[in-house]
């Protein structure tokens, strides 16, 4: 971000403007009287160009970095009738309606409702059920 060639303010002065205003729900004025009291002169129009000018860049330079979060799942989570006692049983499921979870999770689930490990691991590969209207 090599565009502050030319600015008659400062590199740090611009960007901590641009952030406070982006950051924090403050008026263009009201950064003008922060930057008075910390004795440094800026009228708000000069704030608001920097705004206008920045923030698209700084938010394009941010999301090249982020993480980009590709997982959705949801949790479905049922009782079922075991030896005529009821357990709880839970899997998380991906978008695609595949188990989503690891070892732990299987090994968990195994546990809770009393089924030996392989069967939790048969009953967490079908699909959830649909209910018949």
């Amino acid at each position: 971000m090599d565009s502050f060639k030319g600015r008659h303010h400062q590199r740090d002065i611009i960007l901590q403007c641009v952030r406070w205003y982006v950051a924090y729900s403050l008026s263009y004025r009201d950064l003008e009287e922060l930057m008075q009291e910390r004795d440094y002169a800026v009228d708000h129009s000069s704030i608001q160009r920097w705004v206008v000018h920045y923030a698209p860049r700084i938010e394009k330079a941010l999301r090249k970095n982020k993480k980009r979060t590709h997982l959705r799942w949801r949790m479905d989570e049922t009782y079922i009738k075991v030896k005529g006692e009821w357990k709880y049983l839970y899997r998380a499921v991906d978008k695609q309606g595949k188990t989503w979870g690891g070892l732990a999770a299987l090994q968990a689930a195994s546990l809770a409702t009393g089924f030996p490990f392989v069967l939790v691991l048969l009953l967490m590969r079908q699909p959830a059920p649909r209910a018949k209207i």
